[in-house]
């Protein structure tokens, strides 16, 4: 296991530890190392968990959010932490690989690019991971919370056009097919990065501690303990921005 990772792992887990303290709740802690990423997984019988989890998940996402700042706060490095409570990311990721798999039979045998709902980060990565996989293009689109995933055939460059663009590159002396306005062609592809990465680097906690106050309000929301976790969010965000 990475030992970056690993520590990272621990500091959300003592952090959690906490929480669950103050919210009452019970739960064994659980630390791997998934995909490059510390994983956190909270786990337990009793139903109170799934305050924790919310509507859609919404609850678990500020919890996740807490938890990177916390970690974020101790190492002064980003984290790209994943949390989990009682399975619930576990069975999405179920869900969202059958509905990806779905959809890229679609695509297979009429070839057309088809449009998936809306999703948020987590489960855009999900099936961008289950879409290459499968060898094909995604790309995503909109603004969140209508943020949404276009699945399609991938792009076949044709030889002869692909020769034509060498000869012109070659009589223009340069490295790539110039356009009207005299560029280079290649520079502009080589800036264009793939919208579907945008999603990899999980939107949420890119704003640092001022997304604090909001994941703070949702998670003790659906903890029930508003005071509590607002206060120990308060103090996060007080370390993370020292």
């Amino acid at each position: 296991m990475n030992k970056k990772l690993e520590v990272e792992g621990d500091i959300a887990a003592d952090y959690l530890e906490e929480f669950l303290d103050i919210i009452d709740v019970d739960g064994d802690i659980e630390i791997d190392v998934r995909h490059d990423r510390p994983a956190v997984d909270i786990i337990a019988e009793s139903a109170d968990l799934q305050k924790l989890v919310g509507l859609d998940g919404e609850v678990l996402e500020a919890l996740q959010d807490l938890a990177r700042l916390a970690v974020a706060a101790k190492t002064g490095d980003r984290s790209r932490l994943m949390l989990d409570v009682a399975g619930y990311r576990k069975a999405q990721t179920k869900i969202l690989t059958d509905t990806a798999e779905d959809a890229i039979a679609l695509v297979r045998a009429n070839g057309q690019p088809y449009d998936l709902e809306p999703m948020n980060a987590f489960e855009r990565k999900v099936v961008h991971d289950v879409i290459s996989d499968a060898g094909l293009h995604s790309e995503s689109h909109g603004a969140d919370p209508y943020r949404y995933v276009t699945i399609s055939l991938p792009v076949i460059a044709d030889a002869d056009d692909e020769a034509d663009d060498v000869d012109a590159a070659g009589a223009a002396g340069t490295p790539g097919a110039a356009g009207e306005d005299g560029s280079d062609a290649s520079a502009a592809v080589g800036a264009e990065a793939p919208a579907a990465y945008a999603d990899y680097g999980d939107a949420r906690s890119e704003n640092g501690a001022d997304s604090v106050g909001t994941a703070a309000a949702t998670a003790a929301a659906g903890s029930g303990v508003a005071t509590d976790a607002t206060t120990m969010a308060g103090q996060t965000e007080g370390d993370a921005s020292a």
